[in-house]
Formats: C-alpha cells, structure tokens, sequence
C-alpha cells in the first residue's frame, strides 16, 4: 500500500450457514446448489475454523463426509463446542450409502445422503434466503406449473402427474401420495404410448433397489422419451442410492429433480412451493399453487 493510502475496510456479511469438511463429488454438487442460492461460508481447514469461528454466529453449520474415513467425528465436536447454539446437518457423500447397518452416528445431527438434497437438505435450510434459478429450464417448468394450477378454468390436465413404474407396489405409493397434494397419478409403463394433454408433472420410478448398468440406461432412456413428448414438464426421478455420474446422465437426459428411495413428500412439496424464479431483472417467488398442499 502506497504511503498516505488510506486503508479501506470493507464490510462482509456474515454467512447464515458454514460447511465444515469435505466438498467434494455428490456434497460438492450440492454445495454449489447451495452456494448460488444462500449465504453460506466454505471453511476448509482447522486453521481457519479457529481463526472465523469465534467471530461468526450462524444459523446452520453443515459439515460434509465423503468417506467413512474422513475425520467427520471431529469435525462434529468441533462444531458443537464452538457453535453449541446452531442448527446442525451432516451430510454424507458417495461412500456412505448402507451405513446404518453397521455404522451409527450421532443421533443428535440431522443426517442425510447427499442425494437428498430436494426433500430433506433444502427444506431444511428453507428458513434461509431462497436460491433465483434465473433462466433456467428448471424455473421454466416450476413457472409454468404455478401458473397452470392457478387458472380459474378448469383443465382436465393441470392437476395431472404422469407415473411411469415397473410394478404394481410402486404405482400404489404414488397413487397414495399425489393426491395428498393435489395431484392425480396417471399410469404408464416404461415405452408405452402417453396420453393426450399437456401434463406439468411426471415421475419415472423405475429404478431397481440394487441399480445396475442396464437398469440406469433403462431409466435414462425413460427420461430421455418423457422430455421429448413432454418438453414442459417437470421431471422427477426416483432411484436407489444414485452415484453422481448416474445422476449427471439423468439430469442431461432431462430430469429436472432427484429424489431417494424412502423420500420426505413434504420436504419436496416444500422445495416445488419454495424455488424463486428471476424473470429479467425482477424477482418474483413463485406462490404457493392453490391444488398442491399437503396435509
């Protein structure tokens, strides 16, 4: 700095959430989610956590695990000495899916797999500033779901959702669920032909509990046909303890959402009400679809 250079601090906010650990395949996805969406702080080393953590008082501190090798366990005494008074999620990543079979964890963190991310992470975190998807094809399709479900008229099609499963137990959770929320389940086996109609939600659950290779490009190319004869719906996949990589294919096949084999219905209710959509320069959250509630 020159000499007489007056210094210039510059105020930073302070973050409403801090990650703690790994950052890295499925966690480092949904940190990035995450990042675009709310006020939140990466500290990646003992040193830095020392140095911030006396000066910040989050809302939410995460910490990540990758691996059941990763020092999670002292990352999490860490966090509850120094942040006793934050709410406390760990999120597990890649390498942890089965654990509860033979590796317990601390009861008092609310767990979850890094692909439970739209039923269970962000609405955990739905108190927080809430993510603008821009121009995406994402806030496209909730936009278009929103406004569908608030015409006046009625539309034989608005409060439809395509299901397209292998089996009749399968159908049967969907047929239980939708209308919880509004929705009536329309069934569809993989390759077979689609009703008429524009319909603004589809579901493919035809992902085995054990995904094997043919089993994934089976659920891809599903995706694949529901995008193209249904450019504007909102896709939701539901599969087994997806890799990244599989869910990267099913996101590029045209998936919008990923959820889990034992999913949270409200938590994804609350995530489809929740998504801000940024047309132009302004701001406008989506409000809450009259027909799709849970109760």
């Amino acid at each position: 700095m020159a000499k007489g250079t007056k210094r210039v601090e510059v105020p930073i906010k302070e973050p409403t959430t801090l990650w703690i650990g790994d950052c890295v395949g499925g966690l480092l996805w949904g940190y990035e989610k995450l990042q675009s969406s709310i006020s939140i702080l990466r500290l990646d080393s003992e040193r830095q956590i020392k140095s911030f953590g006396s000066t910040m008082n989050p809302t939410y501190v995460v910490v990540g695990s990758h691996s059941r090798t990763s020092p999670y366990e002292q990352w999490m005494e860490t966090v509850s000495t120094i942040w006793p008074d934050s709410k406390r999620l760990l999120i597990l990543g890649e390498w942890w899916p089965g654990h509860r079979r033979t590796h317990s964890l601390n009861e008092e963190w609310d767990t979850n797999y890094w692909f439970q991310f739209w039923d269970r992470i962000y609405p955990t975190l739905k108190s927080l500033p809430l993510p603008s998807l821009g121009h995406s094809k994402l806030a496209t399709r909730l936009k278009r779901l929103v406004e569908k479900s608030e015409i006046p008229t009625i539309d034989r099609t608005s409060r439809i959702a395509l299901v397209t499963t292998n089996t009749p137990s399968d159908l049967a959770l969907w047929q239980e669920l939708l209308p919880t929320i509004g929705l009536l389940p329309i069934a569809r086996l993989p390759g077979s032909e689609f009703p008429y109609g524009e319909i603004p939600i589809a579901v493919v659950d035809i992902a085995t509990i054990y995904p094997s290779d043919a089993s994934c490009t089976r659920e891809i190319t599903e995706v694949e046909r529901i995008r193209l004869r249904l450019p504007n719906a909102l896709i939701i996949a539901r599969t087994h303890f997806p890799s990244l990589h599989h869910w990267h294919a099913l996101e590029k096949a045209g998936a919008d959402l990923l959820i889990s084999g034992l999913f949270h219905l409200p938590g994804l209710v609350d995530s489809l009400h929740c998504i801000d959509v940024t047309a132009g320069c302004e701001r406008s959250r989506l409000k809450k679809p009259e027909g799709l509630t849970y109760s």
